[in-house]
């Protein structure tokens, strides 16, 4: 789970969310460490895959760069995944590097979270063109604003319990808990503007074909989260929203899109999955 501080204005920023129970909550591995940009392999509950509950092995650090790899258990499909982080100028740059020990096919995704402010609608998100936004068939939390099971075309008018909700101004008014997938997005970009500072996040989506946009606005009342969880999820995915292998492998709601959902991986190849984090201060 990678975090990071970048010089921007003059000084650092950390647009990268860290969970605020850090250090003082056993339980879950996912959620008591829950920070930063990790990969999921396969993507989808339970657990975003072995890697992401899992100690990995560090195989190479230097100034610029480090490498660390995880093997996974021998009655499972994937063999082992890699990750490589480059410091670049202004920005990190990711490859995670996919080894089979099995053909299979798998939902896959990628899970960088951001920090969001505390004043309502002070982030501004800027989002690629898709073919639509779908809400998931089930809310993720009862406290959900978004509708389940809709499809449409515009951010900015989200269907949701009071209305429409804007997808791209963040934090919403009160306490809510959010899912919404932007299928088949024409460019693998999404900016995040807070404070004069722009963080980018750019992959390619001839891989991961979706992005899966997580708004914890606060809305998640029970351990660890208490209620002051704040931040965005921006997942870019080959995945039917967090549902799974099983549901993506097979008959969705973002298949029926007519779009793919998961990915055929097969032994004695290398499956790579590049993306790239800048920051910059207007």
């Amino acid at each position: 789970m990678v975090t990071a501080a970048f010089e921007a204005g003059g000084g650092f920023v950390s647009p990268l969310y860290e969970a605020p129970w850090l250090g003082q909550w056993q339980g879950d591995p996912l959620l008591a460490h829950l920070r930063g940009d990790f990969v999921c392999v396969p993507f989808g509950m339970p657990g975003h895959g072995y890697a992401a509950n899992h100690a990995w092995e560090l195989l190479d650090v230097s100034d610029e760069r480090a490498v660390l790899s995880i093997a996974y258990p021998e009655d499972h499909p994937v063999e082992r995944v890699t990750r490589e982080v480059v410091c670049a100028d202004g920005a990190l740059e990711f490859a995670d590097s996919i080894e089979m020990r099995e053909p299979a096919s798998l939902p896959l995704g990628l899970h960088p979270m951001f920090r969001l402010p505390d004043g309502v609608g002070e982030a501004r998100l800027v989002l690629p063109d898709a073919a639509a936004i779908l809400t998931p068939p089930q809310p993720p939390e009862p406290t959900a604003r978004l509708l389940p099971g809709q499809r449409f075309i515009d951010p900015t008018r989200a269907p949701s319990v009071d209305g429409t909700a804007d997808l791209t101004r963040l934090p919403w008014e009160g306490r809510s808990e959010d899912l919404a997938q932007l299928v088949d997005v024409v460019e693998g970009r999404v900016g995040l503007v807070v404070d004069g500072v722009t963080t980018v996040l750019e992959w390619d989506q001839t891989v991961l074909k979706h992005c899966l946009l997580w708004v914890s606005n606060r809305g998640r009342d029970y351990p660890p989260w208490n209620g002051r969880n704040l931040c965005l999820g921006v997942e870019p995915v080959t995945s039917a929203f967090d549902l799974g292998a099983e549901a993506s492998a097979g008959r969705n709601p973002v298949a029926d899109e007519g779009v793919q959902t998961a990915v055929s991986l097969e032994p004695g190849e290398t499956h790579v999955v590049h993306h790239r984090v800048s920051v910059t201060a207007s």
